[in-house]
């Protein structure tokens, strides 16, 4: 797996683990281009990391936004230390 994440990085087009984190929220939110999305689920396949800190992330999104009532998660202040301790335990547990 490690060659293909080298592999990745090299690929034109690729999308880097730091441009996914910048652009997460767009594509949970179904902003991003299909081009946009494609590399996203590309580079989900090859980097396990990312995959696994996406799916924390966008479980923390729907706790805030199940727990306030506001479907604008973004408008809501939470402590940036409770949404890093959400998302370093979510990806302490096993998946379902």
């Amino acid at each position: 797996m490690v060659e293909m994440k080298k592999m990745m990085m090299v690929m034109p087009g690729h999308i880097s683990c730091k441009e996914l984190d910048e652009k997460l929220d767009d594509y949970l939110e179904g902003q991003l281009s299909l081009w946009d999305q494609f590399r996203f689920k590309l580079h989900f396949f090859i980097c396990k990391a990312c995959k696994a800190y996406a799916a924390g992330y966008a479980k923390t999104v729907g706790l805030i936004k199940g727990s306030t009532g506001n479907e604008n998660a973004q408008d809501t202040d939470v402590p940036e230390d409770l949404i890093q301790g959400i998302l370093a335990k979510s990806a302490e547990e096993p998946e379902a």
